[in-house]
């Protein structure tokens, strides 16, 4: 017997219908379902206008209502008699979702509301707001005839009538959710595709590549998958800290040609899509029921506004000078760590060669907003200046070097090209508890930021958090 007729039994369902009256009907909403989804994988990214927005998904989102609709009449129409004749109970429901989910069994709501916090959780979704779908339902239900009619007899201003938050992702999981149920009655019961079953599938398919297997058999991936408590896990955690995790050189090699093939595929894969940006970016796992994540990485510096308002200050034996700069694209933490430094544009005079001498060394001071971000000892190894026909020449451009407590005593310094963070590799992650930790389980390493890198504070790279830290001066 199928897990779904189990399930029926001990629930005491019986049906109305035979499988021959509605196995065509599924197939179609099955194959709609599919098309649908493609389609909505083509419309990419967010405009900056809502309105327009609202436009582009404008035929998805009427037919992810229309087919939720007929999906869900049709789960009711086997379980219940002569619901779907003419001007019967199911013209009288009309576009109401809530009220046709109302019609459901209780087990076929359970089941649904499975898929929904699964998915739910997954793409983060509010679910503090709507904790279960009969919740969602009732907000956005009723809004399909506004939807329909949106282009005729809205103006962009009545953006904030239109049922909101509106998530077609979560319409689209809802009508897979139902279409595995008719499938399983009508054809073979695969149980719920779920997101985490179909995670599951493209994550197996990436670990098939055909490299060369050297040294590795299928009880090294098996081990690999349970010590990490499933093969999402698995991934996840060697998207997020694989750097600072121990492997032998073949199954490093072949995790990396696997994610490799996973990034290429997450082009076209809206959900592959997610996985790598939940992965990435914080510590999530699944844990049978719905995904869990915490201890988020800051934005990147790129996606900041630190390139105005910077100035430094110079003190050496012989000179000094203060002043306004161009921008500073990065902070030296380390000794050899670089710093170059530009006029061009800036209103206020630069500095002259009397001023910021080649070769001197001093104590150089960073300020944004006229705070003191970092003040440390440096070199002057390359300075630019300007044709003149004084004896001074106005400088357009230095590089300093961060150089040890006695600059003088250091002839030769070799400039650090690799400015990503030593103790996490990059990653962001505290390199003792992998980022996992909890506000109930304190790690010593950084206790001070629950799983993420003490030194660099999340950014994978010296320097960058005194960068984002400069706008909140």
């Amino acid at each position: 017997m199928s897990i779904y007729k189990e399930l029926e039994t001990k629930y005491s369902i019986k049906d109305v219908l035979t499988v021959n009256e509605y196995s065509n009907k599924t197939h179609q909403m099955s194959v709609a379902s599919e098309e649908l989804y493609r389609l909505k994988c083509q419309i990419k990214g967010r405009d900056l206008i809502p309105s327009y927005d609202a436009v582009r998904f404008w035929p998805i989102t009427i037919s992810a209502y229309s087919l939720l609709e007929q999906c869900l009449k049709l789960l009711v129409s086997i379980r219940t008699p002569n619901y779907l004749i003419a001007k019967g109970q199911a013209f009288k429901d009309g576009h109401d979702l809530i009220a046709v989910f109302d019609r459901l069994t209780e087990l076929d709501k359970d089941l649904l509301e499975q898929c929904y916090v699964e998915y739910a959780s997954f793409i983060e979704f509010p679910m503090q707001l709507f904790p279960t779908l009969e919740a969602y339902l009732k907000k956005i239900g009723k809004g399909q005839i506004t939807w329909r009619y949106f282009l005729l007899e809205s103006q962009p201003e009545d953006l904030s009538k239109l049922p909101a938050p509106l998530s077609l992702d979560i319409l689209l999981e809802v009508t897979r959710g139902i279409i595995s149920i008719l499938m399983a009655k009508a054809f073979t019961d695969h149980g719920l595709n779920t997101i985490h079953r179909r995670l599951e599938h493209s994550l197996e398919r990436a670990l098939c590549h055909p490299a060369p297997l050297v040294d590795l058999s299928t009880d090294d991936f098996n081990d690999w998958i349970r010590q990490n408590n499933g093969i999402i896990n698995a991934f996840s955690r060697y998207i997020r800290i694989g750097d600072l995790d121990e492997y032998d050189k073949p199954m490093r090699k072949w995790l990396e040609e696997s994610v490799e093939l996973l990034r290429k595929n997450r082009l076209d894969d809206l959900e592959l899509e997610q996985f790598f940006l939940l992965a990435e970016n914080r510590y999530m796992r699944w844990d049978g029921k719905q995904f869990r994540s915490r201890n988020p990485l800051p934005k990147p510096v790129s996606s900041l506004d630190v390139h105005s308002a910077w100035s430094i200050e110079w003190r050496s034996d012989t000179s000094e000078w203060h002043g306004k700069i161009n921008k500073i694209e990065a902070i030296p933490m380390k000794v050899g760590q670089s710093l170059n430094i530009t006029w061009a544009g800036i209103s206020l005079a630069p500095p002259t060669d009397g001023d910021i001498a080649l070769n001197s060394c001093g104590l150089l001071t960073i300020r944004r907003n006229s705070h003191v971000l970092i003040s440390m000892n440096a070199k002057v190894i390359m300075l630019g200046c300007s044709d003149s026909d004084h004896d001074t020449y106005r400088v357009v451009s230095v590089t300093f070097i961060r150089v040890g407590e006695d600059p003088s005593s250091e002839d030769k310094i070799s400039i650090i090209e690799n400015w990503t963070c030593g103790r996490c590799q990059g990653t962001g992650f505290c390199e003792e508890c992998k980022g996992e930790a909890s506000d109930q389980d304190v790690c010593r390493s950084c206790s001070s930021a629950n799983g993420i890198c003490p030194d660099c504070r999340g950014y994978g790279r010296d320097g960058d958090y005194l960068l984002a830290q400069s706008i909140e001066s």
